[in-house]
């Protein structure tokens, strides 16, 4: 399929350095990375610039930052000395999630309009050992075979099974942690889930699993870059900043070291790209055969409006959504079929959907 036009040409600064669940829920969803800081000094977001805040039930604040360099500004503020951390930030607006089966709303469950989870942006020296394996042996390998599956390549596929299951039923462990993702004394180049690792950048055209930036980056003198144009391209999900939300399916799998406990003692977890689709009616078309519900989509709005495009008979409100928004893009005004050609492949509807709703929202 089509890789969808998510991603800008502008590379980001990236240093090297930094539950619920498992659920797997399809939705509209964002990753990009921040700079953060915990603090319990209130940050005015008219002046510090600010992109998310999270308030904690302790009085206490994680702020999230584009750039670094003003994330350092109020950093210095907090009169600690080690710096911002960095992080990749999965999230979705909860009303977004198109699979949700919970006895209670996503929204009170999450406490949250929105979803979200986050795996820490860290190298792969020694000194990282404690956090690496959150993108290195987890969220990165299993984006990275998302987006092969996006562009068509050859991909063996990335599995986390052994995160996947019921928490009661691996037994957490040492000796589990090294098998997964080594430790400090160990290393992680004998572990499970980085031959896994491997198997997918040999896949791709990477013979050194250690490459993790793109093509030019100039980060470490290029030390990290990869060779693999193949790579390069799958590595943009990390490396790029991201234009929109996307739809895709997003799971939180267990984090494998034995001590990752929150303080209520509930494992945590860590977020895992699966799948990208190429059209919100994909994406609905794998949540109604997860849930139960194809075969009993509707076949027109209520009221007496348009029939819905196939794939929305559901989701009404949805689609009446999405040509709001198109509306608002191009100003109220129909515009003719080739300035619509992105929005229609990307929603997998046609011109003719389109034009019967636009008068009527």
């Amino acid at each position: 399929m089509p890789i969808p036009d998510f991603l800008t040409e502008e590379q980001i600064e990236a240093p090297i350095g930094v539950g619920f669940g498992p659920m797997s829920l399809i939705a509209r969803w964002l990753g990009n990375v921040y700079f953060s800081i915990y603090t319990g000094i209130e940050f005015p977001q008219e002046e510090y610039d600010w992109k998310e805040i999270r308030e904690t039930k302790a009085g206490m604040f994680w702020y999230y930052f584009e750039s670094k360099a003003k994330a350092k500004i109020a950093y210095d503020e907090t009169g600690d000395d080690k710096g911002p951390s960095t992080t990749w930030m999965w999230q979705a607006k909860a009303d977004s999630v198109l699979n949700w089966r919970g006895d209670r709303s996503i929204e009170e469950v999450f406490n949250s309009p929105t979803v979200w989870r986050e795996a820490a942006f860290r190298g792969l020296s020694k000194a990282a050992h404690k956090s690496r394996h959150e993108l290195h042996m987890i969220s990165l390998p299993a984006a990275v075979a998302a987006m092969a599956d996006a562009w068509g390549y050859d991909n063996p596929g990335f599995s986390l099974s052994e995160l996947m299951r019921a928490e009661d039923e691996i037994l957490w462990t040492d000796s589990f942690q090294l098998d997964m993702i080594g430790n400090k004394d160990i290393g992680f180049a004998d572990s499970i889930l980085w031959k896994r690792r491997k198997e997918l950048w040999s896949a791709l055209g990477e013979t050194d699993a250690s490459k993790w930036q793109p093509i030019g980056s100039g980060v470490a003198n290029g030390k990290y870059d990869t060779t693999s144009e193949k790579l390069h391209k799958c590595l943009q999900i990390l490396h790029s900043p991201w234009k929109a939300p996307i739809w895709s399916r997003v799971t939180f799998v267990w984090d494998p070291r034995r001590d990752a406990l929150m303080g209520s003692g509930q494992r945590l977890t860590r977020p895992v790209l699966e799948k990208i689709f190429s059209s919100r009616a994909e994406a609905q078309a794998a949540a109604s055969e997860e849930i139960g519900t194809e075969g009993e989509t509707p076949s027109t709005a209520p009221s007496g409006e348009p029939t819905l495009p196939s794939g929305y008979g559901e989701f009404h409100d949805a689609w009446v959504e999405e040509v709001q928004k198109l509306k608002e893009k191009h100003d109220g005004k129909m515009p003719p079929p080739p300035r619509l050609a992105e929005d229609l492949k990307f929603l997998a509807v046609g011109y003719d959907d389109v034009k019967a709703w636009w008068d009527k929202v």
